[in-house]
Parts: structure tokens; sequence; C-alpha cells
């Protein structure tokens, strides 16, 4: 950065006003420097070879410049020099410390305009990087597919708090930059607390506008664009048309930055009393163009979890892997080196003796029994006891933690089920680097569920990529056909999470809710009770009054009748089903994603009065509620459905169907629309046939 009149041309500075919201400061503040040197000199050859004479001060000017020190020696000689001595003296030190602090003033303007330059340079290399990908076209950045869920209030409150940390944090922090180099320069004494808590106040009361608009914005979503599908632009309506543009084209968020900058500096002139038309109008101007280069690092909002992909910070690209995650780097290097992963945790030796020291008898059809422990070999104690076999995970009981090993992940990473599988050959830096991606993934939708939920409704958890030794009998058993000598250990890697564990979870009352499948029941519910529950609690529509005895009739879940038949005579019980129903809602409606909730366990309510999310984030967030949507329209219209889409189908309809039926029951007036305009009810009907032939 040059700070000599060499970055802004003479040609320009008369309209820079225009472009950064700052005019050009006409003070010359070499020249004010100069003049305060020439000051403290000719006061210190005033007393010179006198007993005041101060040689240390005398020599405190230029980039040594010592404002204290000066401050300090015109005191000394007021006290004892001749009277019209000290007067002079103090006048002439006074001078130069005022002639100092104009210079420092006119050079504090001119850097923070020279740093705004640069930022407002690479703002427009962004812009023109972004119309050289859409075309040119400031509205290409629309999605084909436009879906802007309502934001509920507390949602923006919490984008106006995150709005406001960063934009008071980016004033203060160039406000700092700027005088931290002003220090070092010589000319500053020390850093202006006022004028970085006035740079932060003005900064975050423009981060408080910005997110209220923002996500303000969100409230006036239409029906159509809340739902899950979106629309297409040429199904857009005119004011659907303008909210997309104001929300997602750049020159709608030009706007947002304009008028947010103009409301945070007409506050803070109304504030000071000095109101100036022209200056309000060079500071709309400037944010709207991005001069604070605030664009950059503005939250998005994320109206789907799939926005984070690409993000460094929740992924892990295997050419950077180091920079992101030092320890995994280390672990997938001894992983390539020696064939092995390591981690001092001695978690990871707990882990292999887990698996490998345990012997099943021999007339046990499973390979692993529940209520035995498993880590036998110099543990002791400690050993975690075995629990379950579930959809995803072996389930260990560790002390105070849940040790999971996710069998499911490594099985499709590694392709267990193909009849080309061979334990003894497989790509093991491969396997681990993949592992790590869904790793970071994870996690970062783990975050958005605590994020949306509250924290003290999911567990803490830590999840490691480990070497896990697999006995051959676990292997065959989870791969479903003898493919492992069941004597043998075979050494992969795995996902191992440990998470803090609750008790009572099984208590009787701590019921817990899980939709389970309609269509796959013991006992599938009539055809005339599936096809209502499906207009009610999918298509909502249907009458007022809830209908609970056509809801668990269709459902044929044991956990949802007994949890219904609870909350009727628990009011504390009932309060919580409300509140997790509609964090529920905001999740899917945030997100796109269902939880988990079919089976027995990932959603409990302990003793009835807080609920708990066990294990309710769920394993393949592959696809979205809009697609859930796109395939209830190839349904609609007779279409073919893959095994795979009728799988996924299963999985959300019983979601939906259930946080729509628990909104309804709760009193909500919230709910999840997934339902194509237009589809025929009896859609439902022949998704059942589907299922029933199938089974």
């Amino acid at each position: 950065m040059s700070f000599d009149d060499v970055l802004i041309p003479a040609w320009m500075k008369p309209s820079i006003g225009w472009v950064v919201g700052a005019d050009w400061p006409q003070g010359d503040e070499g020249g004010c420097f100069r003049l305060a040197d020439a000051c403290v000199t000719a006061a210190h050859q005033i007393v010179a070879g006198t007993a005041v004479a101060d040689p240390y001060s005398a020599r405190r000017i230029g980039r040594a410049w010592d404002g204290a020190a000066h401050q300090a020696f015109a005191e000394h000689v007021a006290i004892t020099a001749d009277k019209h001595v000290a007067n002079l003296v103090t006048r002439l030190i006074h001078a130069a410390i005022k002639l100092n602090a104009v210079g420092v003033l006119i050079q504090h303007t001119k850097y923070l305009i020279e740093a705004t330059v640069w930022l407002l340079v690479v703002q427009f290399g962004h812009l023109a990087a972004t119309a050289a990908a859409t075309g040119g076209s400031s509205l290409a950045a629309i999605p084909a597919r436009l879906q802007l869920a309502r934001l509920t209030v507390a949602m923006i409150a919490k984008m106006a708090l995150i709005h406001i940390a960063l934009f008071a944090a980016i004033s203060a922090g160039v406000g700092a930059a700027v005088q931290y180099l002003q220090i070092e320069g010589g000319r500053r004494d020390g850093f202006d607390q006022l004028q970085l808590a006035t740079s932060a106040a003005t900064g975050g009361l423009m981060g408080l506008f910005k997110g209220a608009l923002a996500g303000g914005l969100t409230r006036l979503s239409t029906p159509a664009l809340a739902k899950g599908l979106g629309l297409s632009r040429a199904e857009m309506g005119l004011w659907e048309k303008l909210l997309a543009a104001a929300t997602h084209s750049l020159y709608g968020q030009a706007a947002q930055y304009g008028l947010a900058g103009g409301l945070a500096s007409l506050a803070t002139m109304l504030y000071n009393g000095d109101l100036d038309l022209t200056t309000l109008g060079k500071t709309v101007l400037s944010s709207a163009l991005g001069a604070d280069g605030q664009h950059l690092t503005s939250p998005a909002i994320p109206h789907h979890w799939n926005t984070r992909i690409g993000d460094p910070r929740f992924e892990a690209p295997l050419r950077r892997l180091e920079e992101l995650d030092p320890a995994a780097f280390g672990r997938v290097h001894d992983t390539v080196n020696s064939g092995r992963l390591r981690d001092t945790n001695r978690f990871t030796d707990a882990l292999d003796q887990a698996l490998a020291s345990w012997r099943p008898p021999s007339d046990s059809i499973y390979a692993v029994r529940p209520g035995t422990r498993e880590f036998l070999m110099g543990v002791g104690d400690t050993a975690p006891i075995y629990i379950a076999r579930g959809g995803e995970h072996l389930v260990y009981e560790l002390q105070d933690s849940i040790l999971k090993i996710d069998h499911n992940t490594s099985a499709r990473v590694m392709n267990w089920r193909s009849p080309d599988f061979d334990p003894d050959h497989i790509g093991r830096s491969d396997v681990v680097f993949e592992l790590l991606r869904i790793l970071r993934d994870k996690e970062s939708r783990y975050a958005m569920l605590q994020d949306l939920h509250g924290a003290h409704h999911v567990p803490r958890q830590r999840s490691y990529v480990w070497e896990v030794a697999w006995p051959g009998r676990v292997l065959n058993e989870i791969v479903g056909a003898v493919k492992a000598d069941p004597e043998r250990i075979y050494k992969m890697p795995a996902i191992v999470t440990i998470q803090h564990r609750y008790y009572g979870l099984e208590s009787l009352s701590s019921p817990d809710l899980a939709t389970g499948y309609a269509e796959k029941a013991n006992r599938n519910p009539p055809p005339d009770v599936y096809l209502e529950a499906g207009r009610r609690w999918l298509e909502n529509i249907g009458p007022a009054r809830f209908g609970q005895e056509l809801f668990l009739d269709a459902q044929r879940s044991p956990s949802l009748t007994r949890l219904f038949h609870l909350a009727q005579d628990n009011p504390e019980l009932m309060a919580e089903i409300r509140k997790f129903t509609r964090n529920a809602l905001h999740y899917s409606q945030w997100t796109g994603e269902t939880m988990d909730m079919v089976g027995r366990g990932n959603v409990v309510f302990l003793d009835s009065r807080s609920y708990l999310l066990v294990d309710a984030l769920h394993p393949y967030p592959v696809k979205t509620l809009a697609e859930a949507s796109l395939l209830l329209r190839r349904l609609d219209e007779n279409e073919e459905l893959t095994r795979g889409d009728r799988v996924y189908l299963l999985n959300v309809l019983n979601y939906v169907r259930t946080v729509n039926a628990l909104a309804h029951f709760t009193g909500l007036d919230d709910r999840l629309d997934i339902v194509p305009p237009g589809f025929d009810s009896r859609g439902w009907l022949r998704f059942q046939q589907m299922w029933n032939s199938y089974q």
C-alpha cells in the first residue's frame, strides 16, 4: 500500500468522496509535521545551555516523535524557568502538539481512504469475476429454482448479531491497523480508543441494519417461494421476481448495502447534530459500490446445507488437508508410510482391542453380544460394554460416554457389499481421505443441528477417523455374507464418535418419538385412512380439528401412540413437544433436510420435560425436501420410480407427515410444504401399493 500520493492520482482526488464516502483531505500532513518539529526545536534552543535544558526530549522529533515527553518538558520549564521564557516555551510546545495532531488526523484520513480504495479494487475484481461467470448478467446469480424460506424473528435477530459483530470488527480492525501504522511511523503517540470505539459502533450499526434488512426480506417471501420445491423464473410473479432480485442479484445486494450504510450514516449524523445530505449521498453510493469491502466477508443466508460444500471451513480438500487439519494430515501420513493410523489418545489402542480381544460363543448367531465387555486387554474397568448394532453404528457404553463406530459409512466408501470387495486390498489412503471429507461435512451439519435446536438439546460429541480392528466375524455379519476369515483381524479405517452420555433415556417417564414407516408396518393402514392422512398432513388440506385417531391409525407407531396419550395429561410434555416441533420445522425449512426420527431412541423427552436429539442427524443428506417434491411430481405423472427413489420418498413422507401432524396437534400454524401444485391425492395410494408389492 502506498501513502505518498502514488496510489491516488491527483485527477481522482476531487471525486474520491463519491467513490469511498469520504472527501480527500486538502491539508498537508507533511507540512504539519515539519512545523511541529520546528516548534519543538525552537523551544529547546531557547533554553539550550541552561539548567532546564532537556536533550532527550529535544531529540524526540520526526519518526521518534514523543508527545508525552514534549508535554513533560513544557511542564518542567513552566515550574523552573523564568516566567517569560516558560511562557514562550510552553506556547511553542503546545503549538507543536496541536500541529502534530492535525497532521495525524489528515494522515489518518488519507490512510483510511487508500485502504478503502484497495478494498474497492478487490471488490470490483470479485464483481468482474462474478459477471464473467454469469455471462455479465447480475440477475444470472439468481438460482434456476429459487427457495426463500421465511426466517423466524429469532433467526433474524441472530443474523443481525452476527452482522453487528462482523461489521464492527471490520471497522475497528481497519481503524486499528491505520493507527498502528501511524504509531510505527512515529507521529502518533498511541491508540485513540475513543476513535476505535466510534468506528466499531458505526460499523456495528451498519451491521444491525444489514442483518435486519437481509432477514426481514425473507419475511416477505410468498408461500410458493417458501416451499421446499421453490419456483423457476418462469413461474415467478412480479413480486417474486423483485424479491428474488433483491435477495440474490448483485444489484439487490448493492441496494441492501447502500440502504444499510445510508441508515447507519444518517443515525450517526443525527446523533452528532451535523446532518449533511451531500455526505449522506456519498455514503450511500460508497456502501452500494462495496467500497467498504464488507461484501466480501458478510455471512450469507444459507437456504440449504449444501451451501457449505466447498467452504474450506467445513471441508478438507485433499491438496490442502495439512493446512486445514494438521492432526488429520499426520494420521493420513502415517497411513501412507506405515499402513497404520497412529493417535496418542488412549481410545485408539482401546478401540483396536475392542473388537480384537473377544470371542463370541460358538452357538451365537450374532458376532457381538449386547451387555458384554469387549475391551479386555489391559484397559480394566474402563472397558466399554457393547450395547447394540444400529443401522449406521456399532454402539458401546464407556463410562460417561457413548462410543459409536460408523460401519455404514465405511461400507459405502469401501464398497463392502460389492462381490469384488477384498478386505486385504483396499486403497487405504484414498479411503481415509474420503472418510475425513465425510466427517467434515457431518460436523458442519451437526453444528447446524445444534444452532437451530439449541446446544442443550443436542449432545456434545467429537468424531475421529481411526483405524479399527475388525474381526472377520463382525465383518461378515455387517457385510451380510461370509467373505472374510472369521478368525482373522482386518485393520480398516472408520469414523468413530465419542458422545456425552445421558442417563434415564429408557425410563418410563422419558418417552421417545419414533415415526416408523406407515407403509412398512406389520399391518398396513386401510387405504382410506392412509389417503386421508396424506391429504391432511402432506397436502395440508382438511378440517382445522386435528384428528388424533386418524393420524395414529395411519402412522402405526407404538412410540407415537404412547407419546400422544402421555401428552394429553401432561402440560409440560405438551409444551416440550411444541418446542421440538417448532425447531424441527425451522431446521428443515432452513437446511432443506429431514431429521432421522424413524428408529427408537433418536428423539427422547427426558422426564417429559426436555427433549434430546440423541441420534437425529440424518446420515444421508444427499437429497433435499425440494428433490422430494420433484419425485412427487413424477409419482403424480405415473413415472417409474427406482428403488432408491422409493426409499428416499419413504423417509421424507413419514418425516413430513409426522412433523406436520405434531404442528397440528400442538397448535402451530407453520407446516412443511413439499407437495407440488395440482397433485392428485390418489398418488398416495399408488405409493402405498408400490411398497406393498415391493414387500
